[in-house]
């Protein structure tokens, strides 16, 4: 049982630093994978996915570029995310658009692009 006990704390010592060291891609810097790029529906009315999901799924709010109000309530948002190296790094631009739909109603992606840089 002894033999047992330090095996295990040896075995321990030596896969913590590794299960520490194995952080998501967008840790140190937010960045957009492509997994969780695929996540972001723009497809399906009734299931488009919501600002504060989206951003939750990012785990970056990303960068406003456009951001309109009309006065009627209606609210258009472009916000732009930076992909991670994998989904093509600063050769890669993301972009969703969200738009409220209805007066009071929450903010919902509606259009999402990957484009590159040329």
């Amino acid at each position: 049982m002894k033999k047992f006990l330090l095996a295990a704390a040896a075995l321990l010592t030596i896969v913590t630093p590794i299960t520490l060291a194995a952080a998501p891609a967008n840790a140190i810097t937010p960045c957009v994978t492509r997994a969780e790029w695929r996540q972001i529906r723009t497809d399906t009315p009734g299931l488009l996915t919501s600002r504060a999901a989206a951003h939750s799924i990012f785990g970056t709010s990303g960068t406003v570029e456009i951001h309109d109000n009309w006065g009627t309530g209606y609210v258009w948002e472009r916000r732009e995310y930076r992909a991670c190296k994998g989904f093509g790094g600063s050769n890669v631009r993301l972009t969703v658009d969200y738009e409220t739909g209805h007066k009071g109603g929450g903010m919902r992606a509606w259009y999402k692009t990957r484009a590159r840089w040329w």
